[in-house]
């Protein structure tokens, strides 16, 4: 390596330098990996830098010491260092978009290039200073800032699509953040080519200076922002976020698809003109907008009605504003839920309903019927137990007067006489008393019924 050796001021500097970027990776790295909430894509975003702290750590050490050959043996450990960082990100930038690791044999499959540059890499330290040790050098350090590339343009191409507008300012911040990975590649890949690149050193330095800031005013690599999307795509009623110009910020697309288009719409108004053309009251419609621009404090509801190919829809929304910590509005929410099936249950249960009030009154009046035929029946068996017992005893106090009567006639003694007409008035007081309990029992009969 046939290296220029710079004076000792500004080899001073560079020492310096290195220094101060190491312990600003140093508090990047332990501030990432306490504050940031465990996921899958941040993983692989802290084992980058881990690998890139290495490297800076070595990168002050080839700069520190004197002797060549120790140089020499920094060096390509420095450039091991490198070797898996551009895979990490990679792996990083795929699980990021895909909201899921890397499949474990596509995995292998990508580590591939990494592993060939680390052959190559050992392969060009055993050759030494050779030619062809130099080849070897510049053709893994194609590799690896290749590798680097390669998911940068992977993380920008599939995250800067994105609509949520939390997600887009994380995925700028990720883009960023990778651009001191890049400034670092650099570094690497113009070592391995011999060209000067101290002026890199101070840029690599200012660059993770202002990331830290950035990493502690506005904490964007945790995953809320994942989360929020998901939450948003997954729920199973309408929401949209809308600023004070009444733009949409956000909203999950997925469910507003069901009813109208909704590509290219930045605005809301231009929403509630796609719900006007297929509700049935256009005021319902008039209102949402005029809530939005109203609503301060309190929530504001209705429902919106819409026909979609003959079918009658429900819509309830809710309209609620968005405060900061100084209570001053900052957004306007409104969620919609479809009723329509909730509707129809309400409809089928009213319906069941009246069903049920007519059977009742139709069993209501059949028991007020059966009723009236029990208290009948039982008229006609007391009316018949009377007949029987007092008919049967009015018989024989007839025919006990007839007897007496006969006795008269014959002149027979008084004793005669007077015994017939005491039976007689046993007779009928029998029969007086069978006709009471028989009526006393017919109302008890009906006391129980009752």
């Amino acid at each position: 390596m046939n290296e220029i050796v710079p004076n000792a001021l500004h080899i001073f500097g560079i020492v310096v330098l290195l220094l101060a970027s190491t312990l600003l990776l140093v508090f990047y790295f332990v501030y990432i990996y306490v504050k940031a909430k465990p996921s899958y894509f941040i993983k692989k975003y802290i084992i980058a830098h881990l690998l890139l702290l290495l490297w800076l750590v070595v990168l002050l050490l080839e700069y520190m010491v004197v002797n060549n050959a120790v140089r020499i043996n920094f060096s390509y450990l420095k450039d091991a260092m490198m070797v898996f960082v551009g895979y990490n990100i990679f792996l990083f930038a795929y699980s990021y978009s895909y909201k899921r690791p890397m499949d474990q044999k596509l995995s292998v499959l990508w580590c591939s290039i990494p592993c060939i540059a680390f052959i190559l890499l050992i392969a060009s330290a055993i050759g030494g200073s050779s030619n062809q040790a130099l080849k070897l050098r510049y053709i893994y350090g194609t590799l690896i800032i290749g590798y680097l590339l390669v998911g940068i343009v992977f993380f920008i191409y599939y995250n800067l699509k994105t609509e949520g507008l939390n997600r887009t300012k994380q995925s700028l911040y990720f883009i960023a953040a990778i651009g001191f990975d890049l400034l670092a590649h650099i570094v690497f890949y113009l070592g391995t080519l011999n060209v000067k690149h101290d002026i890199f050193i101070l840029f690599m330095f200012l660059y993770l200076s202002g990331l830290i800031g950035v990493t502690i005013k506005y904490q964007m690599y945790d995953k809320i922002p994942f989360v929020l999307e998901s939450v948003l795509n997954n729920a199973n009623y309408g929401i949209i976020v809308i600023n004070n110009k009444l733009e949409i910020v956000d909203l999950n697309k997925d469910f507003f698809k069901q009813y109208i288009t909704i590509e290219a719409i930045n605005k809301l108004e231009d929403m509630m003109n796609q719900f006007k053309s297929i509700s049935d009251n256009k005021l319902s419609v008039d209102n949402i907008l005029c809530a939005v621009k109203e609503v301060e404090q309190n929530q504001f509801t209705g429902e919106l009605r819409i026909n979609i190919e003959k079918r009658d829809l429900h819509l309830f929304y809710t309209v609620s504003s968005i405060f900061d910590e100084r209570q001053q509005k900052i957004a306007t929410m409104i969620t919609f839920r479809d009723m329509t099936q909730m509707m129809h249950l309400q409809k089928g249960i009213i319906h069941k309903n009246d069903q049920l009030l007519k059977a009742n009154k139709k069993l209501e009046e059949h028991m007020e019927n059966m009723k009236e035929l029990t208290v009948e029946k039982e008229r006609n068996v007391l009316m018949t137990e009377i007949n029987d017992t007092f008919g049967h005893s009015m018989t024989e106090i007839m025919a006990l007067l007839e007897v007496c009567g006969l006795l008269l006639e014959q002149e027979e003694r008084d004793e005669v006489v007077e015994i017939a007409i005491r039976e007689t008035t046993s007779r009928a007081r029998d029969a007086l008393d069978e006709m009471r309990q028989a009526v006393s029992r017919y109302k008890k009969g009906v006391g129980l019924n009752d």
